[in-house]
């Protein structure tokens, strides 16, 4: 009995906690990194990504900069990337000749779900190419801070 009491009162202190990067939706404000993700995180328009994908994130995002930049032809059957905890989603919308794309990243954390549109059905190839790699810079230029955080975990 005893020992099951010194186990529950040790519990909370021996779990790791998960590691969250609060991305700013608007990619101006400096990432945060919190131990869990609030509602009020969300309200503050902020996007919880665990850290450890941040790397996966990236990742996947160069390769739809890549995919759509040769015309998308490499993600027509594509319906949803996973990136470690989080998840693409693209859908494609064809009129005439042009290919319009919707990419959003969805993530769950903290016991809610959440996702951030990246480009939209509205927006030119051009367009969409601009704002994934207004995406990869701000994270990019957060990765250092983010590699930092995740040593001292």
């Amino acid at each position: 009995m005893k020992l099951l009491l010194l186990f529950v009162l040790f519990l909370p202190v021996s779990m790791v906690a998960q590691k969250i990067a609060l991305i700013d939706r608007g990619f101006k404000r400096p990432i945060l990194f919190t131990d869990s993700a609030t509602t009020e995180d969300i309200i503050n328009d902020y996007f919880p990504v665990h850290i450890e994908d941040l790397k996966s994130v990236l990742k996947t995002t160069d390769w739809f900069i890549s995919a759509i930049d040769a015309g998308g032809t490499q993600i027509k059957d594509v319906s949803n990337v996973p990136a470690g905890k989080s998840t693409f989603y693209y859908s494609e919308s064809v009129a005439r000749k042009y290919a319009f794309h919707n990419i959003v990243l969805s993530t769950s954390t903290s016991g809610f779900s959440t996702s951030l549109k990246l480009v939209r059905f509205d927006d030119s190839r051009k367009r969409a190419i601009q704002k994934l790699l207004i995406f990869t810079d701000y994270i990019k230029n957060n990765l250092a801070v983010a590699d930092e955080v995740s040593k001292l975990y």
